[in-house]
């Protein structure tokens, strides 16, 4: 009987005009969350530049040494 029930949902999932309803459904709420979380991705961008950079100076740092 589950099997059943679920081989139905799927079938009423699959069809394109459930799809585009969902879709429909969903859009204005992924873009809200994209918007909330521009900003913390801009600073995770920031941060992840500014590791970058510090390690490549550190390897600088040590690579100097070891000639040294």
């Amino acid at each position: 009987m589950v099997n059943g029930i679920v081989k139905e949902l799927i079938d009423f999932l699959n069809k394109d005009e459930i799809r585009n309803d969902i879709k429909e459904i969903i859009r204005p709420l992924l873009e809200l969350i994209i918007l909330e979380l521009y900003p913390y991705i801009y600073y995770f961008v920031l941060i992840l530049i500014f590791h970058i950079s510090l390690t490549l100076y550190i390897v600088y740092i040590f690579s100097k040494k070891i000639e040294n």
